[in-house]
């Protein structure tokens, strides 16, 4: 929240245009998206604990931030610093999820629902004390501000007694059948991967470009602050109600609710003309995107061994990451192309493309 919330008040303090700004997180967004996978690689290769791999990360981190903090720096040397900042910071969250299921399978109770939601109140409350602080501060600073949160995240890992797993069994089978169901797997998880692309491709598309969406029905940043607090409000109860929906319905059945409510959402966009029809598609927060985070992180735990559990975080992860890096270059391009009803039309098509991924994928899968 402190680097991406900021970025834009930070860049242009540091000379920054819109657009160079925009490059600047679309380079950090693509650049997390190959580091998810390519860390968990590494930590399985050299087999290295998550906690430990973790604190390693957040220290090149911290060490970028204080040269940010000190050195002269401006244009393509911020830039050369930010981008692999944002970037490995971003790539840990696979890396956040893993321990939390790792603690579930070694039979601690852990709702990760009702943490994540708490985590987006935080967040709420962060950006909203920031800002404020901001304005008597210079942004500048903001790297000050990461080095603290940083090492507090560091320090936890630290002291935190997390469970240790024993290595998984490997599967022996090696028969055709065997081989055959591998295959299928692989197959449904690389269309889920795909489904997780356009799902995040169409929300992250219509969230970067709702001040635009408001402005050509009459809105304005008033009414661009209020859908954000509403969004921002119903995602956690879904998140707080997650466990007791998941033993009902299962993550897979989830899953697919969030991604087809992800469509009701853009379609109510779509159709709006006037703020409050923005204000009731933003309570569908609730069902998409508040259910799809807890739900797709327990359904990668269902489909992967423990051994390869942060494989397949990471690879979800990066599918979101490809959505965004997408929605980041593209939206501009096709507001001024075909403007905003010609966009909110092509994000619905491929948000129900994704819903109809998820359904393919996943299936009947409890």
């Amino acid at each position: 929240g402190l680097m991406f919330a900021f970025a834009a008040v930070y860049l242009q303090k540091r000379g920054f245009s819109s657009g160079g700004t925009g490059a600047v997180l679309g380079c950090a967004y693509a650049l997390s998206a190959l580091l998810q996978p390519a860390i968990a690689s590494l930590f399985s290769r050299r087999h290295i604990a998550v906690e430990q791999g973790m604190c390693a990360v957040h220290g090149i981190v911290i060490a970028l931030s204080l040269l940010l903090l000190l050195l002269p720096l401006s244009g393509l040397g911020v830039a050369l610093l930010i981008v692999p900042l944002f970037s490995l910071e971003y790539a840990l969250q696979p890396c956040v999820d893993t321990l939390a299921r790792r603690w579930t399978s070694m039979g601690c109770k852990v709702d990760y629902g009702a943490s994540r939601g708490l985590g987006s109140l935080l967040y709420a409350g962060m950006t909203a004390g920031m800002g404020l602080l901001l304005q008597r501060l210079s942004p500048l600073l903001l790297p000050l501000f990461y080095l603290v949160t940083l090492a507090l995240s560091v320090a936890i890992l630290w002291i935190l007694d997390v469970p240790k797993t024993a290595d998984a069994i490997e599967d022996k089978d090696s028969t055709a059948a065997g081989a055959r169901q591998a295959a299928v797997h692989r197959s449904r998880f690389a269309l889920f991967l795909a489904g997780v692309g356009c799902v995040s491709l169409g929300h992250v598309l219509v969230e970067n470009f709702m001040l635009q969406i408001m402005q050509a029905i009459g809105g304005n940043s008033g009414h661009l602050g209020i859908a954000i607090s509403i969004a921002s409000l119903v995602e956690f109860p879904a998140m707080l109600m997650y466990s007791r929906l998941s033993g009902r319905f299962g993550a897979g059945r989830l899953l697919i609710f969030s991604a087809w409510a992800w469509a009701a959402k853009n379609l109510l966009i779509l159709i709006a003309r006037a703020p409050a029809m923005i204000y009731l598609a933003e309570i569908l927060q609730f069902a998409s995107y508040g259910i799809y985070i807890p739900a797709s992180i327990e359904y990668v735990a269902q489909i992967f061994s423990e051994r390869e559990l942060l494989k397949g975080q990471s690879l979800v992860g990066s599918a979101y990451t490809v959505g965004c890096v997408a929605a980041t270059f593209m939206g501009g391009l096709l507001l001024d192309l075909v403007g905003v009803r010609g966009t909110l039309l092509a994000t619905l098509g491929v948000t129900l493309l994704g819903a109809c991924l998820f359904l393919f994928a996943i299936g009947r899968r409890r």
